[in-house]
């Protein structure tokens, strides 16, 4: 029986299952991109916070030239710490957007697979009407013999 039906949006319901998997694949890169970038962002804190520790540790036997040194490495680590903090907001914000654009193409997805079964349901409905006829004219016919 299900291999006379046709659904005669079949090629809409291809197409959007393409959409569904090419931003289900956005939405895995950008995540990827995020997580590069919250690795980074982390090895920046850790290198600064050895950095701190190596100062603090040395404060004793150093000179106020390498002291200097060590602040100014420190500097340089907060400010790309702040650029990388903004680095990884932006990512979360492509992977938002990537989000929803995937629960978009899903939802689009899903309600033409709404459509389908519901096609399918009036196939069956109407194959089960074409069967129940025939059987009554079968019983007619045999009834009217007798």
């Amino acid at each position: 029986m299900q291999n006379n039906f046709k659904f005669k949006f079949q090629k809409i319901l291809e197409y959007r299952e393409t959409v569904e998997n090419l931003r289900l694949a956005d939405y895995n890169r950008a995540k990827e991109v995020l997580r590069t970038e919250e690795n980074k962002l982390r090895e920046l804190m850790n290198y600064k916070k050895n950095e701190l520790a190596m100062r603090n540790i040395n404060v004793k036997n150093t000179t106020i030239f390498d002291l200097k040194n060590y602040n100014m490495i420190i500097d340089y680590i907060n400010k790309e710490i702040v650029e990388q903090k903004a680095r990884v907001y932006n990512a979360k914000d492509v992977v938002d957007s990537k989000k929803k654009n995937l629960l978009e193409a899903l939802k689009e997805k899903k309600m033409m697979e709404k459509i389908k079964e519901k096609h399918y349901n009036e196939f069956i409905y109407e194959i089960k009407k074409e069967e129940d006829k025939l059987v009554d004219e079968i019983v007619n016919f045999r009834s009217s013999k007798n």
